[in-house]
């Protein structure tokens, strides 16, 4: 086995994984990115190309209208809404716009939430998620925040563990913060991939909680990185202020926020991913349990995490022995709080090649 760190591929990092492994990257297949696999919908290929004539002018200034499509569709205020190119533009801004000495990051989870707060000279603190559910105690976590704590961090459902917490437990944190003048963040990237999106979403509590942040993106759920649309819904005018006066005027462009509007009124589009992913995921979670070899995380979105149980099969050589053949996993010993070497992170794709990657991991895990 080679010397190198498979962890640190990033899950767009097909062409790096190819080439570092000599395969060739168009038959690669990519199983770390946690996109949809039916990519961007027929609704919207179809329906944007008779808009391309918004290039010639520029986009409103307020998003008006796009803030009222959110709104129809999360079920908030659109005046409650701000839109961002990408949710990394808007994690920032939050971050940026309450610069927090001390951080509390439920944990582990997506690495951009510490770089965020680093580059504002803040410090992160890991509270851990518990095995094997992976939930959280709400009086630790409360009583793991400090004097100096300023934000916490909830990404629900989580990367990559996949679990989420409940509306009721998210209300239970929220309301213990705000005691205490804690703002909230919660990252909702991955919920439309959940069954259950109506009984862990937060949305909902932000008409009661100005301490509360809630974000979303296109990226994941409808296929669409490239169009860097991003959303948040914040009941507190005066962060909600803050943070837009942050950003970059036209941030999102006019092409950009017509897609959103046409694939938030994809029902089609929806139903059908979630009736794949959800299949999918009860199809390989059955086949790989079945081995004895593995446990897998309870999962609330498009992705399963999978603790290897054999002490002589690592996640690092699982990386590379499914890279070889043609299929980019994840290897999770670059996230905090959890055992090094023990985890790798998959994400549902079509049925086939979630076959032939099932069987692969099979044979691995069996030989």
């Amino acid at each position: 086995m080679s010397t190198m760190a498979p962890n640190d591929f990033h899950g767009s990092d097909i062409d790096a994984v190819a080439a570092f492994f000599h395969v060739d990257k168009e038959s690669m297949i990519n199983f770390a990115a946690n996109v949809n696999p039916l990519g961007i919908s027929q609704k919207l290929r179809q329906e944007l190309s008779s808009h391309l004539d918004l290039i010639s002018s520029y986009p409103e200034r307020d998003y008006h209208t796009l803030r009222r499509a959110i709104g129809e569709y999360v079920g908030a205020n659109p005046e409650h809404i701000l839109v961002g190119n990408g949710s990394t533009e808007l994690i920032s801004g939050i971050i940026k716009s309450i610069s927090p000495k001390d951080v509390v990051l439920l944990s582990p989870s997506y690495s951009e939430y510490e770089r965020e707060v680093g580059l504002c000279g803040g410090v992160v603190r890991y509270c851990p998620y518990q095995e094997p559910d992976w939930q959280v105690d709400v009086n630790e976590l409360l009583s793991f925040c400090n004097d100096s704590t300023g934000l916490v961090v909830i990404c629900n459902p989580n990367n990559p563990t996949s679990n989420a917490l409940d509306r009721n437990t998210l209300e239970q944190i929220i309301a213990g913060c705000k005691k205490r003048n804690i703002i909230v963040m919660v990252d909702e990237t991955y919920i439309e991939f959940s069954i259950h999106s109506k009984d862990i979403e937060a949305i909902p509590l932000t008409s009661r909680y100005n301490n509360l942040a809630v974000i979303r993106g296109v990226s994941k759920f409808y296929a669409a990185p490239g169009l860097r649309l991003g959303y948040a819904v914040i009941n507190n005018t005066l962060l909600r202020e803050e943070v837009n006066v942050s950003k970059n005027p036209w941030s999102i462009n006019s092409l950009a926020s017509k897609a959103a509007e046409i694939m938030f009124s994809d029902k089609n589009y929806q139903n059908e991913t979630l009736n794949l992913v959800h299949s999918e995921k009860e199809v390989m979670t059955k086949r790989l349990l079945a081995t004895g070899q593995v446990e897998i995380a309870p999962s609330e979105s498009n992705f399963l995490f999978i603790k290897l149980l054999n002490p002589l099969k690592t996640s690092s050589e699982c990386f590379e022995v499914m890279a070889k053949q043609g299929f980019l996993i994840r290897d999770c010993s670059s996230f905090p709080c959890i055992e090094n070497n023990r985890y790798i992170r998959i994400c549902m794709m079509k049925r086939e090649d979630n076959e032939r990657l099932t069987n692969s991991l099979l044979s691995y895990l069996l030989q």
